[in-house]
């Protein structure tokens, strides 16, 4: 096994310790003082039995999360000598999101010179890097299947309409909503429909006869910032829910069939209906 491959298996067996009904504590920006973390507790009916609080080591310092507008992230992903860096394709590399919204979280980074995001897109060079990445997200599946089927079955491939950082990324995202960084209602969010664009979807729009351009297809830049603030529902099943800790709870427990075309069951994909 080569090291690029080592790298992504011991990516792909980290878990994130965070329970799927446990809202975790807001993250903050540097602080010289202690802070406390709240941890909450809900039962089997998604109602919060319990609450306490912990300490963080005086001095601790955490970036401000990408959804919140945080300077750093922004232009993150251009510093690559800086990432680490689990996989090298042709004109992407992959990495480990640094603040994963669900049990695995990779992004493919483009490394195509002007290429920021999708409104980027819009030639034959384009539509032959895009391939190359979705097959890559494809393949992990079958890569490393002792440690990824077993925990993670359903993932999406795609981008946000609007991203928070550049240059053009590629979200490889597993369906379980478990992890400590999957906060607000913004954060869900991004990635359900409208907002999270499938790769193959913007894949399939590119190769149409007669070719359409992506800006026919796409809404407007508002209404994809609109659609962040749409009421929770579930990605599956479409019920309402609450709040993100009954989220969580709930997909924990959904067994219901996607209602997007464009999930991915390792090794194998879903059907489209």
């Amino acid at each position: 096994m080569s090291k690029s491959d080592q790298d992504m298996k011991r990516a792909f067996s980290t878990e994130v310790n965070v329970s799927a009904s446990a809202e975790p504590g807001v993250d903050g920006t540097s602080s010289t003082g202690s802070s406390r973390k709240k941890q909450l507790k809900f039962g089997d009916d998604g109602q919060l039995v319990d609450a306490t609080t912990s300490e963080e080591p005086q001095g601790t310092k955490r970036r401000t999360d990408a959804a919140s507008g945080g300077g750093y992230w922004k232009t993150a992903l251009t510093q690559k000598s800086k990432l680490r860096v689990l996989h090298q394709g042709k004109d992407f590399f992959a990495i480990k999101d640094i603040y994963p919204k669900a049990h695995q979280h990779l992004l493919l980074v483009s490394e195509l010179q002007g290429l920021n995001s999708v409104w980027d897109l819009n030639t034959a060079e384009h539509l032959d890097h895009l391939k190359n990445m979705l097959e890559y997200g494809k393949s992990l599946g079958h890569k490393f299947p002792g440690d990824c089927v077993r925990v993670v079955p359903f993932v999406r491939i795609g981008l946000h309409a609007i991203p928070s950082c550049i240059p053009l990324h590629i979200h490889v995202i597993s369906q379980d909503c478990d992890s400590g960084w999957m906060k607000s209602k913004k954060h869900y969010n991004s990635f359900k429909e409208p907002f999270f664009l499938d790769l193959e979807w913007i894949i399939e729009h590119m190769e149409a006869e007669p070719p359409l351009a992506l800006t026919d297809v796409l809404m407007k830049k508002e209404n994809y910032e609109e659609a962040l603030k749409a009421p929770l529902t579930c990605h599956r099943c479409g019920k309402s829910l609450e709040n993100m800790p009954k989220v969580k709870w709930h997909v924990k427990r959904c067994s219901s069939a996607f209602s997007s075309p464009y999930v991915y069951g390792w090794p194998s994909p879903v059907p489209k209906a």
